[in-house]
């Protein structure tokens, strides 16, 4: 059985434009490029939204990546009323990871806490 080849092509700092079947348009070094491709996959970086850059929060309650420190209830230490979740947050003592499942976990997790506080009961991790 013959082995089987395929090329492959990395594209570093570029811009993707558009994705159409059979190629991708990519921006790099201000030139538009079009690139052939029966397979793309596509990784990217992702980072906080500007605001959470402004908030009035103590940069002891941030990471090295500028994401808000939360308790285990995904409440912010310095205002325990607001909540943070995905990619802005991050508990220290359980990190989880960038994923949409975890996100909708947290979601479910932070309307559980604000119907118990609004029950008069302690929010849970």
């Amino acid at each position: 059985m013959k082995g089987r080849t395929a090329s492959v092509e990395v594209l570093l700092r570029s811009d993707v434009k558009a994705v159409h079947p059979g190629a991708i348009e990519f921006e790099r070094n201000g030139q538009l490029e079009r690139l052939a491709a029966a397979t793309v996959i596509w990784t990217t970086g992702n980072a906080n939204h500007p605001v959470i850059d402004y908030l009035p929060i103590a940069a002891q309650n941030r990471d090295k990546h500028n994401r808000l420190l939360v308790k285990p209830t995904l409440q912010l230490p310095e205002f325990p009323e607001v909540f943070a979740a995905r990619d802005c947050a991050i508990d220290p003592s359980n990190p989880q990871p960038v994923i949409a499942q975890v996100a909708y976990q947290q979601g479910s997790a932070i309307a559980h806490n604000i119907k118990a506080i609004m029950s008069e009961k302690s929010p849970t991790p």
